[in-house]
């Protein structure tokens, strides 16, 4: 699930793209070092997480990724060589459902998105959505912040526990991922050598890698 590289990354892509975004703000995007190792890892643990549960967009699976980074992602599986027409980005909607039809996806990608809604009812909602655009054996990959931000209160933490409450009954395994954002930011030129070694110490991972298989959620759920 997991992907834990020397440095996980192009470093080629980094020098080009600290370059190009020298006159932007740097700490939050892809040019600064530890941003890019962050995402990249990320974004590679996703991809992985998706072909070990079995999803195959170049064989016509369809994979919603949700919101602005689920779209990020699905923009690095095509320049990855997965094909375009399966990988489709949507937006929550105001009253927060998908813009997807029933059974229509294989898997969905949530990236930072439960963490991002206002209330415990919204991200009930969303699940909802996930299970209802997906078939009885669908999978949810989610990736999302599973520790509090004290410089963001609206950011909440998604952990395990609540990715249960969210989907009762699905199997759902999980690993602890991606470097604390400010620290990863921190590193600057430092970061293909130093990214690593941190991110191997578990209390210094701020994010969740999970995924919901949604088999075990429909046979929990009885007939009427």
């Amino acid at each position: 699930m997991v992907a834990r590289a020397a440095y996980p990354g192009d470093l080629g892509a980094a020098l080009r793209e600290f370059r190009e975004g020298r006159r932007r703000e740097p700490r939050w995007t892809r040019a600064n070092w530890g941003h890019h190792a962050f995402l990249t890892q990320a974004f590679e643990s996703m991809a992985r997480t998706l072909r070990e549960a079995g999803v195959d967009p170049s064989a016509g699976d369809v994979v919603l990724g949700v919101g602005p980074n689920g779209a990020r992602f699905l923009d690095y599986l095509r320049r990855s060589g997965d094909p375009g027409p399966t990988l489709r980005a949507v937006d929550v909607q105001p009253d927060g459902t998908l813009p997807a039809a029933d059974g229509s996806a294989v898997a969905v990608v949530l990236s930072l998105v439960l963490s991002e809604q206002p209330s415990p009812v919204a991200r009930a909602q969303i699940a909802r959505e996930c299970r209802r655009v997906l078939p009885p054996d669908g999978v949810v990959v989610c990736w999302d912040a599973r520790l509090p931000n004290p410089r963001n209160r609206a950011i909440g933490a998604v952990g395990r526990r609540e990715l249960a409450r969210l989907f009762p009954g699905g199997r759902i395994e999980s690993a602890s991922l991606t470097l604390l954002p400010p620290l990863a930011r921190s590193l600057g030129p430092a970061a293909p050598f130093v990214y690593p070694a941190f991110e191997l110490l578990p209390p210094l991972r701020s994010h969740l890698l999970a995924t919901i298989r949604l088999r075990e959620l429909a046979a929990a759920v009885p007939s009427r």
